[in-house]
């Protein structure tokens, strides 16, 4: 009957329609797995890490870490809000007046992303910070907050740095970064930066003595990154 087929018609119509909603589910779930192999993926030109050595001369490294501590001085100290998951005492570039927040930056991006571009043939241009800051480790415990240093873990990022501020064996003992796939620890001196992916698991190694103190890059390529960066 008219009423059979009617029914028939609108039976077959619902398959389709679930059968084109289950290709749909499973085409977004293999897309999202798709991501997140990407996402943890560390491109070829950076499993190795590597440092740069002299970066910054000792007067930078004294000027950028006298301008980190006036501005901690100015907002009530480090903070450890801004990593959650991860949190370190630090302070973020952008807390320092402009001319000193724009001159360190420029100098990041001259002494880091200059060098790791122009090896890697990448467009320094292009290459952005997606967050510049200091970071403070101390063997402090009474100051709430403190870190002598930070757990394993990735950066959101898939090219990060590091550079040392002040004097090992002088002002610190101890420290580094622990590079979970070498099962190593970078040690460097004052003014040199280490550079690697973000995405490769690392920590902080935590120091024995006194404080340590760091400028921290974190930079996305766009030759690298596509349309996904890892957060």
């Amino acid at each position: 009957s008219r009423d059979d087929r009617g029914a028939a018609c609108c039976s077959e119509q619902l398959d389709l329609r679930e059968r084109a909603l289950d290709d749909l589910v499973q085409q977004i779930s293999e897309r999202s797995r798709a991501r997140a192999v990407q996402r943890l993926e560390v491109p070829v030109e950076l499993v190795a890490c590597s440092t740069i050595q002299h970066a910054w001369s000792e007067q930078e490294c004294a000027m950028a870490l006298a301008a980190a501590c006036r501005a901690a001085q100015a907002q009530g100290g480090w903070s450890s809000c801004r990593h959650r998951a991860f949190a370190t005492p630090d302070l973020p570039v952008c807390m320092l007046p402009d001319e000193e927040a724009a001159w360190i930056e420029e100098a990041a991006r001259a002494a880091v992303l200059c060098v790791v571009g122009g090896v890697h043939g990448w467009d320094e241009k292009g290459m952005k910070f997606r967050d510049l800051f200091f970071v403070k480790y101390s063997c402090d415990a009474s100051v709430a907050g403190s870190s002598a240093g930070l757990e394993l873990h990735r950066d959101g990022s898939v090219l990060s740095f590091n550079i040392l501020l002040n004097q090992p064996g002088i002002d610190f003992e101890g420290g580094g970064t622990y590079m979970e796939a070498e099962d190593k620890v970078y040690t460097i001196e004052r003014g040199d930066a280490f550079v690697h992916s973000g995405k490769l698991r690392h920590a902080g190694t935590a120091i024995t003595r006194g404080e340590r103190y760091v400028l921290v890059g974190f930079v996305d390529i766009p030759e690298l990154d596509g349309d996904d960066t890892f957060d």
